[in-house]
């Protein structure tokens, strides 16, 4: 009798994980469909409110929303047990993206003046009538690319561990911050006030670009790697090239290191890492906005201390959130127009992400930027120029705003398609993650050219790591 009973307990104890995976199971489904559902409901809202005249209603809600399918995409890829995990992650970027394009869009409706077309006397620009069906276009395309999510093979689904398998490489890492450490050099060679005043015309530096980009990949190498046990003396570089990047200037890195946080908070099983996280991101902002404005005083000679530059940013929160650069709505009203003119489609301009390996010294006339054309055509800048956004950018591709719309979905969906690939490095698939983000923000050949650098440092790094003898 007493055997009999052992039996059953264990039989009941046996049939528990199983329980627990029926509940797991479930719960996705429902998380699921609830995603699912919202994610739809954003885009709707947003043009049903917009069409009603309720435009600043339609901004709110969207961001809620945006924010919503957000912590339902973190908690779908904690539960996750595949390499399925990182095209949620992905979804969590997108929807990010969404609710600050949602607070942007408000921005602009309360202060139209300070919106980028405004501010360059484009003479075709409309304001609110342009700008409104913009964010709703945008607000379609982004949605639909999250929509879309891989279908995993069986075979490939459960995986002993949410982990990618690949462990923190000394020699992999020591190269990188050597070249890093060169690319700082490089960097700092220029008075802050030359480097601020000659944003987006310096050429020819494609050396020195691959080399302080290492700084960034060894950053998000560290900490997407390394382990209790490592060696402490990569954190401590990692901290001091953290450091480094914000006295540089320059966002892109810091957005890099940023979506490695990201991927290293919702692969951890700590939920409070998670929060911290969360409760990071008005850090983030704040921290873009400072250097925004700290590189506009520097290069008009005022005084640029911190004081100085908070006092700046809290003066007038709005026209510094707008200050951030992220002009990706006008950028879309810009290139809608441009299409509308006969525009001729651009299919080839992706592979100047390619072409941009070539140093001008070698190639003098090599094809500029999109995005630095249309600037220098439309908007008679000098150097630089405008976040196009992702469907703005492929709808010059195309020729076509649909077009732009479908050909950002099917991207994106093969970005969801590499990540979900088995033994891939996470260095690769935070590069993948970042191009998502920037891309959507940005749009232009330039975003593939930064996360295919940071593939390219990786994979350098991995080379000199195995045959330079000292390394060994």
């Amino acid at each position: 009798m007493r055997n009999l009973e052992a039996r059953r307990g264990a039989g009941a104890a046996a049939g528990r994980p199983g329980t627990a995976n029926q509940h797991g199971l479930k719960r996705q489904k429902v998380l699921t469909v609830a995603k699912f559902v919202l994610c739809g409901a954003i885009p709707l809202s947003g043009t049903l409110l917009s069409g009603y005249g309720l435009v600043g209603a339609a901004g709110i809600t969207t961001a809620v929303l945006a924010i919503i399918c957000c912590s339902l995409s973190v908690v779908m890829a904690r539960l996750e047990n595949s390499a399925r995990r990182f095209s949620l992650i992905i979804d969590t970027v997108v929807f990010l993206v969404i609710a600050i394009a949602s607070l942007v869009f408000v921005a602009m409706l309360n202060s139209p003046e300070d919106t980028k077309l405004y501010r360059l006397n484009f003479p075709r620009y409309l304001g609110e009538l342009d700008f409104v069906p913009s964010f709703v276009v945008l607000l379609w395309a982004y949605s639909s690319s999250a929509l879309l999510s891989p279908i995993m093979p069986a075979a490939s689904r459960p995986s002993p561990t949410p982990e990618i398998r690949q462990y923190f490489t000394p020699r992999a890492a020591t190269v990188m911050a050597g070249m890093g450490a060169i690319g700082f050099l490089f960097a700092f060679s220029k008075s802050r006030m030359q480097e601020f005043s000659t944003r987006g015309e310096a050429s020819g530096n494609g050396l020195e670009s691959l080399l302080y980009w290492a700084g960034a990949a060894f950053v998000a190498y560290v900490i997407l790697h390394w382990r209790k046990g490592d060696q402490r003396f990569f954190v401590a570089c990692a901290v001091f090239y953290v450091i480094a990047l914000f006295l540089t200037g320059n966002r892109s890195p810091l957005a890099l290191v940023a979506v490695s946080f990201l991927l290293r908070a919702i692969s951890s099983t700590n939920r409070k890492t998670v929060t911290a996280i969360a409760a990071s991101f008005p850090a983030l902002l704040l921290t873009f906005s400072y250097q925004s404005t700290w590189r506009s005083m520097v290069s008009r000679g005022l005084p640029a201390g911190p004081s100085d530059v908070l006092h700046t940013i809290f003066l007038d929160p709005m026209r510094s959130f707008l200050g951030l650069g992220l002009d990706t709505i006008d950028g879309h009203v810009l290139s809608r127009y441009v299409v509308s003119t006969g525009y001729d489609a651009q299919w080839a301009d992706p592979l100047v992400a390619l072409l941009n390996f070539i140093p001008r010294q070698i190639w003098l006339d090599k094809p500029d930027l999109l995005g630095s054309q249309i600037g220098r055509e439309y908007l008679g800048l000098s150097a630089g120029g405008i976040f196009l956004s992702g469907p703005g950018y492929l709808s010059l591709v195309s020729g076509s705003v649909i077009g732009g719309v479908i050909l950002f979905v099917a991207m994106v969906y093969a970005l969801k398609l590499l990540v979900c690939m088995r033994h891939i490095d996470k260095l690769i698939v935070c590069a993948a993650i970042y191009l998502v983000a920037r891309f959507s923000v940005a749009g232009d050949a330039f975003d593939i050219f930064l996360s295919i650098q940071v593939v390219v440092v990786f994979v350098l790094a991995r080379i000199f790591g195995r045959v330079i003898p000292w390394l060994k």
